[in-house]
């Protein structure tokens, strides 16, 4: 997939939105033991682990494949998911706010993606969910749950929809253009347009790694798989 980028951007001649979200994307690999463990995840602990890396409020096991593991995973997801809105929009409901479409739309498609990648992991014994709140998927390898947190999770992942898809009135990203990169040009301007979607992707993460943790340590007992 990295290679497909790259030649992406060699064709064009530039820094296209699919590379950078795909870059910034791929760098929030760093908040998904913090989600492990509000949402008490456990990987498989023979997978390749990171030595070493033992950080309060993280779940115990944390697998080397995780981080290119989050480039593909958002970035083959959110633009064909936001081609097809664009195309239910002006077919059916043109009518419609074009983010009413988008949330009613890549919701429950997101969280049936989820499910299906999260849910045939766990079934794969990559990882689990050992302890969550109401109804799962169990096997004797793992499980995953069905209404938390897979449901924030989704609806996380259509919020930064919304942020990708946000645009001015001249096709600038939105987030872009608060970065003002119109403003500077060459090598400087595909650094800030590099750090922007950064910022912007581990942001929106944030949305549902900050609320995962806050609600582990306020309502939900201690486990001792994910101490």
């Amino acid at each position: 997939m990295a290679a497909f980028f790259a030649y992406t951007c060699i064709k064009r001649r530039e820094l296209t939105l699919p590379t950078l979200v795909f870059i910034g994307g791929t760098t929030m690999w760093w908040q998904e033991w913090y989600g492990d463990w509000g949402a008490y995840v456990l990987y498989n602990p023979h997978l390749a682990l990171i030595p070493g890396y033992h950080w309060p409020l993280t779940s115990p096991n944390k697998p080397w494949a995780v981080i290119p593991a989050y480039g593909w995973f958002y970035a083959l997801v959110y633009f064909p998911m936001l081609w097809a809105c664009k195309k239910i929009h002006a077919r059916f409901f043109p009518a419609a706010k074009l983010w009413v479409v988008v949330v009613a739309v890549s919701w429950p498609f997101f969280y049936i993606w989820d499910t299906l990648i999260e849910g045939g992991a766990s079934v794969l014994g990559i990882w689990s969910y050992v302890d969550f709140v109401g109804p799962a998927m169990q096997s004797t390898r793992g499980n995953f749950p069905l209404l938390y947190p897979v449901l924030t999770f989704s609806a996380m992942m259509t919020i930064t929809l919304l942020v990708i898809g946000a645009k001015t009135p001249l096709g600038t990203p939105l987030v872009e253009s608060w970065a003002r990169v119109d403003r500077i040009a060459g090598v400087r301007r595909d650094v800030r347009r590099i750090f922007t979607w950064i910022v912007t992707m581990n942001l929106c993460y944030l949305i549902f790694i900050v609320p995962t943790v806050l609600i582990r340590l306020a309502f939900l007992p201690p486990n001792s798989l994910v101490p």
